[in-house]
């Protein structure tokens, strides 16, 4: 599989599978490229070029992707079917490396019936996420410091943290980590379905 580092990112997903499924939804949805490309803001050729596993997307364009189809990308990585027991190896999540700031994310397969996305985070020693994508409205995030100190900025309020720190923030807003030490970062975040008012 050829790696699209065009905007930093690149993905370790198997991109023949990844491109079935996107594929496989598109054509469910009786879309054309063209259609996928217009709702997705993503350009046909990149497109075309992942469902032929001739590029791995960027962590930003399967996240668009997956918005327009209507799933998380998550279940584009893959879906559990759901047991009593599900283990969910560090092996199988897709690795997406931004190569300017060096932060790393691993998405893991979506559990069947769950909204939930699981993803672990990784920032080098005074290295930054960058501004991260908005949610959808209502959608919120759960951060927990695995390992080493971190800052996050919500808006325009900065939230230290350190190891241990769990913080629960909107992700519907700009938000991004920042770590200010010298050692690397470890984030486990989970990312909730939108919440609902009554």
């Amino acid at each position: 599989m050829v790696a699209d580092t065009s905007s930093g990112d690149a993905a370790n997903q198997p991109g023949e599978v990844l491109g079935e499924r996107i594929r496989a939804r598109r054509l469910g949805l009786g879309w054309s490229l063209n259609d996928l490309a217009a709702r997705a803001g993503v350009s046909r050729a990149m497109l075309s070029k992942v469902e032929r596993a001739e590029s791995s997307p960027t962590i930003t364009v399967l996240q668009k992707v997956a918005a327009a189809l209507g799933v998380s990308a998550a279940a584009l990585i893959g879906v559990e079917h759901d047991r009593p027991v599900i283990v969910l190896r560090g092996a199988d999540a897709a690795t997406f490396r931004d190569g300017t700031t060096g932060y790393e994310r691993q998405l893991f397969p979506a559990v069947e019936g769950s909204p939930v996305e699981l993803i672990r985070g990784r920032l080098v020693g005074r290295g930054t996420s960058g501004d991260l994508s908005v949610q959808p409205a209502g959608s919120r995030k759960y951060v927990v410091v695995e390992s080493g100190e971190v800052v996050l900025q919500v808006a325009d309020a900065r939230y230290p943290l350190e190891e241990g720190d769990v913080c629960l923030f909107p992700a519907d807003v700009a938000h991004r980590f920042d770590n200010p030490g010298t050692r690397p970062c470890r984030l486990l975040m989970i990312k909730l379905p939108i919440a609902t008012r009554p």
